[in-house]
């Protein structure tokens, strides 16, 4: 019931693991959701809540929430 936008798009790199490829995934739909936050700021005003962004591949969610893997995803063309 909460969903603003969907879409679905072809990644424009080859990846080595399905956490890559959630990762990089996660990171365009968190642009996509700055984007549409803000507009949302511009039309309506401050937002009472934080805007949620779901994941459920646990090796990403582990990469995104730390740092200290990084040196292991420099690979990954963002």
């Amino acid at each position: 019931g909460d969903t603003v936008s969907w879409s679905t798009k072809w990644q424009e790199v080859v990846l080595l693991s399905t956490t890559e490829s959630e990762y990089i995934a996660t990171m365009h739909t968190a642009k996509k959701t700055l984007r549409l936050c803000s507009l949302i700021r511009e039309v309506i005003g401050p937002l009472d809540e934080p805007t949620k962004l779901f994941l459920d591949n646990q090796s990403a969610i582990t990469l995104a929430h730390n740092h200290q893997y990084h040196s292991l995803i420099q690979n990954i063309d963002i």
